[in-house]
């Protein structure tokens, strides 16, 4: 298939939204013909097989302003099979274009693009949504919320994130320096209050270290770029990690690959305490699969897709959001029970490598796809 991707969210950019429009280019690249179009700085790595082409002037404006003469020119000059759009906003750009040029079009949706609290924004959206003939959402909470907004009932399904196998740990690592002898808790995310790590800090972790001399170590830096979150949340948490807390908290900020690999190794335990917060979700957390892929249990919340990637007492354990006793309590099970936490980490590593690899997920989309385009 000739498939033209449309995406603002692409590295270098950080976030779940980046990690997974470049994951579903890079998995659909290995089959067919993909052409990306984006904002800039985005770039591509080296190995891909997809190409890139971005507007000559930065920023989300001159994107939106640019999308549809790429749009119309690629449609009448190559005549894709289908044109998919990353964010339920890009997908409301590209609705217009796409219908006017007859060009099937797929439209996914993460969870924060579906309730982003912007004048006009809602409005936009569901118009989009109302005329896209297929929505695909990362989870079912997404999936509800693209319902909710207008998405057609017969043309939604639930397609989960896939994981990157490259990650494979049992591939060459660089390990992090200056290692602990106690056992690690880790969070992985960009510091936005959704992820619930300020109050995890205030509230859960003195609770945790009560019973476990543990370490938590934060990788991520602030939300820079982000069209919807601030700066300031890192910061919070280091206010509150700055007194008593002191030695029990490593700020390691953004990782490379190599790094990271090197964390997920290291931890006991990774933590995504998401919360419930107006105007944003967790669509799915994309980090509690990279860390099964590590034989990591791990330590979630009841909020957004959280419950698609999290299995109850298969791959981790669950607890209501913001019930710090209830998440500090399961933190300290899994770090004391070492039979409870093999057993998570095995069952989360064999969902991880089976079930939710990329190549898995881009079989997925490709017969959703094929199904868009012969229907």
């Amino acid at each position: 298939m000739r498939l033209l991707v449309a995406t603002w969210n692409f590295p270098p950019r950080v976030g779940g939204a980046e990690a997974f429009a470049l994951g579903l280019c890079e998995a659909l690249s290995a089959e067919h013909d993909v052409r990306i179009l984006t904002g800039r700085p985005s770039e591509l790595p080296a190995s891909s097989h997809a190409t890139l082409e971005r507007p000559p002037v930065p920023g989300f404006p001159a994107f939106a302003a640019w999308l549809p003469a790429a749009l119309t020119w690629h449609g009448l000059r190559h005549r894709p099979h289908a044109v998919v759009a990353v964010n339920a906003a890009v997908g409301a750009l590209c609705r217009p274009f796409t219908a006017l040029l007859r060009l099937p079009q797929a439209t996914a949706v993460l969870g924060s693009d579906l309730v982003w609290q912007r004048r006009g924004y809602r409005g936009v959206v569901r118009w989009g949504l109302r005329h896209t003939p297929l929505v695909v959402a990362i989870s079912r909470a997404s999936a509800e919320l693209a319902l909710d907004a207008g998405a057609p009932p017969e043309g939604t399904l639930v397609i989960p994130p896939g994981v990157d196998l490259d990650l494979d740990p049992d591939s060459s690592t660089t390990d992090l320096p200056a290692a602990t002898d106690r056992p690690v808790v880790l969070f992985v995310g960009r510091a936005v209050p959704r992820k619930g790590l300020a109050p995890f800090i205030e509230h859960a972790l003195p609770r945790i270290l009560d019973n476990v001399p543990a370490q938590l170590w934060v990788v991520g830096e602030e939300p820079k770029g982000s069209l919807v979150h601030a700066a300031g949340e890192l910061a919070r948490a280091r206010d509150l990690a700055s007194g008593a807390l002191r030695d029990s908290v490593r700020f390691l900020g953004g990782l490379s690959p190599e790094q990271l690999r090197g964390a997920y190794r290291r931890a006991d335990v990774l933590v995504l305490p998401a919360i419930e917060a107006p105007g944003d979700v967790e669509g799915f957390g994309i980090v509690l699969i990279e860390a099964g892929l590590f034989g990591v249990p791990v330590v979630g919340t009841r909020v957004g897709g959280i419950p698609d990637a999290v299995v109850e007492g298969e791959t981790g354990l669950l607890a209501p959001p913001g019930d710090w006793d209830a998440i500090a309590e399961r933190v300290v099970r899994v770090l004391c029970d070492r039979e409870l936490a093999a057993r998570l980490g095995e069952g989360g590593r064999r969902r991880a490598s089976t079930q939710l690899s990329w190549r898995r997920i881009e079989q997925r989309w490709s017969e959703a796809l094929q199904d868009l385009i012969s229907g």
